[in-house]
This record gives structure tokens, sequence and C-alpha cells, in this order.
């Protein structure tokens, strides 16, 4: 009995003492564990710190390297605007230059222009002087004539009162030419010969005929006006019939008035001869 009481209590103290060293061993683990996890902690805390210390650093670099840019920046953009504004400056005296050398040179040339211009000016004075002496001259040399044709021309009027001249007529010939075809190609022997008219002067028409009147004024002082003057045709025509070729020629006659003064047309004269 006392045995198995031993032996009980034995397992009791065995179970006790099992139980307490679990229980020390637990509390020791867990304390192990608190610590590892504290000294995991104070690394992560560490860690963060370092991180945020080194981030820190990173972004003051990174705000020292751009404001360093900009610095940069503005030292190059600086020297860009002053080498503009040296090369403005350049080019603005290089043009202040060029139009005080272009300004002198036109007050030059304006001032030789002006010489040049005063020369020719005084030129053409001189010479527009010359001319109008000169034409003063010469316009008193031809009244000085007019005057003495006019007295030699009133002198003769006298002698020429009622006097006629001719003047040779060649308007009319083409009607005269037209009035003898008309009447040739009446005659057929006569174009079958090949019977012509043709144009002649002066001298052969005096040698070889004389003229008639074809035209004639019915008043002198009129003129030669539709219905102031009587054609003759029939004259013309009555010198068709030869064979051979016609030679024409005509003259207006003119006549001046008591006076020897106004001559005018009195009538036409015709010239026609045939030549085999």
């Amino acid at each position: 009995m006392k045995r198995k009481i031993l032996i009980i209590i034995s397992i009791l103290v065995f179970l006790m003492f099992l139980y307490g060293s679990v229980t020390i061993i637990k509390l020791l683990t867990k304390e192990d564990i608190m610590d590892e996890s504290k000294s995991n902690n104070n690394f992560e805390i560490l860690d963060e710190e370092t991180n945020n210390v080194i981030q820190e650093e990173e972004q003051n670099e990174l705000k020292i390297a751009k404001t360093d840019n900009n610095e940069a920046q503005n030292i190059i953009q600086n020297e860009k605007e002053q080498k503009k504004s040296a090369n403005e400056n350049i080019k603005s005296y290089t043009q202040e230059e060029k139009n005080k050398n272009i300004i002198s040179n036109n007050k030059n040339q304006q001032s030789i222009s002006s010489a040049a211009d005063i020369q020719k000016i005084n030129n053409n004075n001189k010479q527009t002087q010359e001319i109008k002496e000169e034409k003063t001259k010469n316009e008193n040399i031809i009244v000085s004539n007019v005057i003495s044709e006019q007295e030699k021309k009133e002198e003769n009027n006298a002698s020429l009162a009622n006097t006629t001249y001719r003047k040779t007529n060649t308007e009319v010939l083409p009607e005269i030419k037209k009035i003898l075809e008309d009447e040739i190609r009446k005659d057929k022997e006569l174009v079958d010969f090949g019977t012509t008219v043709v144009t002649t002067n002066k001298s052969n028409a005096y040698n070889n005929t004389t003229g008639f009147t074809y035209m004639f004024v019915n008043q002198i002082e009129k003129g030669k006006v539709e219905g102031n003057y009587v054609k003759f045709e029939q004259r013309v025509k009555n010198n068709v019939g030869a064979f051979g070729k016609y030679y024409i020629y005509a003259e207006d006659e003119f006549v001046y008035n008591s006076e020897g003064k106004n001559p005018k047309w009195s009538q036409t004269l015709v010239w026609i001869y045939v030549r085999f």
C-alpha cells in the first residue's frame, strides 16, 4: 500500500517536475521569441529610418542636381542671349554704317547731280535763248520776204485780172477711162483688135491733140460742188472709133477775178488721142 502511494507520489512529483520543466522551457522560449521579435522590430525600424534617410538624401541630391541643372541652363541661356545681343549690336552697327555710307554716297551723288543739273539747265537756257534769237531772226526774214512777195503780187495782180491758168487733174482720169472702155466694148472689132485705154503726160497730150471741155462751171463763185457744173460725156464717147491704143490726159482751169486775185475753178479739159 505504501509502495503504491510512493509510486503515485513519485509519479505526481515527476509530472509536476515535467510540467514545471515544460513551463520553464515555454517561458524561456517565449522570452527568446519576444526578444527576437523585438530585435526584428528594432531592425525593421532601423531599416525604415535608414531608408528614409537614404531617400531624403537622394531627394536632396536630386534637388541639388536639378538646381545645378537650372543654374547651368540659366547660365547657358544668359550666354546665348548675350551672344544674340552682341550679334544684333554688330548687325545694327554694320547696317548703321551701311546706311551712313549710302546717305553719304547719295549726298555726294546729289551734289554731283545738282552741279550737273545746274550746268545742264544753264546749257539748255543758253541753247533756248540762241534758238529764240535764231527763230526771231528767221521770222523777221520770213516776214520781210512775205512783205516783199506781197508787194510783188500786188504789182502783178493788175496784170492777172480775168486771166486763167491750168493744173493737171488725175482724179478725173478713171472716169474718162471707164467711159471710153464702155464705148469700146460696144464694138466687137475694137475688142477683138485689143483696143485699150492708158494715161499720158502733158507734153504728149499737147503735142498730139487739142483739149476739149468735159466739165464746165455754172456759177464760178460757188466752186466745184454737185449741181454747179455740167459734164459733156458725149464729147468723150465721140472719140471712139479707131483701132489702137487711146491716150488720155486732163487739166483743171482756174480764172482770176477782175482784181487779179482769188482764182476759181472754171472748167475741166480732156485730151484724147489714138495711136495704132
